[in-house]
């Protein structure tokens, strides 16, 4: 995976935790920029760090693909 990517992705992860953190009726809609890093992960099968699947909610060694499906 593109180090570029990765460090994209990151940015988006670490914002979409601070954006759950809001509650519901008080946050706003989620950035438009995390489509753009989630659309170029899509189809990367690379296990997230475990860390990342927590924060997204999704299984431990879970992949950027299924990462980016919260996004």
């Amino acid at each position: 995976m593109q180090v570029a990517l990765t460090f994209q992705f990151e940015r988006a992860v670490n914002e979409y935790a601070q954006w759950q953190a809001v509650p519901t009726d008080e946050r706003s809609d989620a950035p438009a920029w995390w489509w753009s890093t989630a659309i170029a992960a899509i189809d990367e099968n690379a296990a997230m760090p475990v860390e990342w699947c927590a924060i997204l909610g999704v299984a431990d060694e879970a992949t950027y693909a299924e990462g980016a499906k919260v996004l």
